[in-house]
């Protein structure tokens, strides 16, 4: 007897169906070209997809070219050159048959569809002809909308609102009588991670300057109260008493956030184009596994602060520089002055006599 302890994390998952029906004709792009399915108000970034196509019939599915591409114009290949020549779902005109077979393709699946006979069931992607040939008519998807991503994980991180547009093509060869139909339509689900919003990728500041900036974290499990989020820098800017990188919540909101950024006063260092140059990596973990990162690229400008005298203590000095007790007609008083940028000292000397002749140049 084996024990174990099983963890089972809560997967937000998000169904979205394009029910209507898709027509196949011979050599030709389907109708229409592309099925769009819209997602809106989803929270977070994709983490997973799986894609399912309900009804399938076609007489010839070695013809068939299927992609499925990202609001993002992201795109993969989810079937190509698969089935032969064998009768996928049954003829059209068979009452019996008439609602195909339903394949849904996830990257969990244990295998690809083959060039046997297709039936019902879960795949993976299973692009066999290589880079796909999609759309022989108007308004085919170019190369540059997909890149044959051979798994649905080329979606992950992308943001899921948007139109989501299933490309199927008829490709055959020769003309003929092979046409096909997606009964029922498609659907893609879609299982998201948290997602940080709202930071700018690129920040400038002085090294006086002190900036709060408010963004937004979540997925669609719902609220972000207790998730841990932190700032961390690559740089000394934040190693200083006086800088600040800190991450304190919005009141009022449990999905958002303020970051306090000041750099050190004057700490600078780098060359070339990264003089003055910092990046600042924010995190947000659900406490489930998921952790989710935005990089901040900081660029400090150098102030130049006025120096700093020390007015403590100075040493009196006659006109000869010789030290003196307080009460002679002529004092000089020696201070240091300090440089805030390069720490560098030098001494002034500032003489006070009754007798204004006598004072030392």
């Amino acid at each position: 007897t084996r024990v174990f302890e099983l963890t089972v994390r809560p997967a937000t998952s998000i169904l979205t169906v394009n029910p209507s029906e898709i027509t196949i004709g011979d050599n030709d792009n389907a109708h229409p070209f592309p099925s769009t399915i819209s997602v809106s108000g989803v929270n977070g970034t994709v983490d997973d997809v799986s894609a399912t196509i309900a009804g399938l019939n076609h007489d010839n599915p070695d013809d068939l070219e299927v992609l499925l591409v990202a609001p993002n114009g992201v795109g993969v290949v989810l079937m190509s050159g698969t089935g032969g020549a064998n009768d996928v779902g049954g003829a059209l005109g068979d009452a019996g048959n008439s609602t195909g077979v339903q394949l849904t393709f996830s990257d969990l699946a244990g295998a690809q569809l083959t060039a046997n006979q297709i039936v019902s069931g879960t795949y993976q992607v299973s692009n066999l002809n290589g880079l796909a040939n999609i759309g022989n008519g108007p308004n085919p998807p170019t190369n540059s909308d997909f890149n044959n991503g051979s798994l649905l994980g080329t979606f992950g991180g992308v943001d899921p609102n948007g139109d989501w547009k299933l490309y199927i093509t008829d490709n055959s060869d020769a003309s003929g009588t092979h046409f096909g139909r997606v009964a029922q339509g498609w659907s893609i689900n879609i299982t998201t991670k948290p997602a940080i919003s709202d930071l700018p990728s690129t920040l400038t500041l002085s090294e006086d300057g002190e900036q709060q900036l408010t963004f937004t974290i979540g997925d669609d499990q719902g609220s972000a109260e207790n998730w841990t989020v932190t700032a961390t820098s690559n740089h000394a800017f934040f190693d200083g008493a006086s800088s600040k990188l800190t991450i304190s919540p919005k009141v009022g909101s449990n999905n958002q956030r303020h970051i306090t950024i000041k750099p050190d006063a004057n700490e600078n260092s780098g060359t070339g184009d990264n003089l003055n140059k910092a990046t600042i990596t924010v995190a947000v973990d659900n406490n489930q596994g998921d952790v989710a990162t935005h990089d901040i690229e900081l660029t400090v400008t150098p102030v130049d602060d006025l120096p700093v005298i020390d007015f403590t203590s100075p040493d009196k000095l006659d006109e000869n520089g010789d030290t003196v007790a307080v009460g002679q007609t002529t004092q000089v008083y020696e201070y240091t002055v300090t440089d805030q940028e390069t720490t560098d000292q030098s001494k002034i000397n500032v003489a006070i006599s009754v007798d204004p002749a006598s004072l030392v140049d």
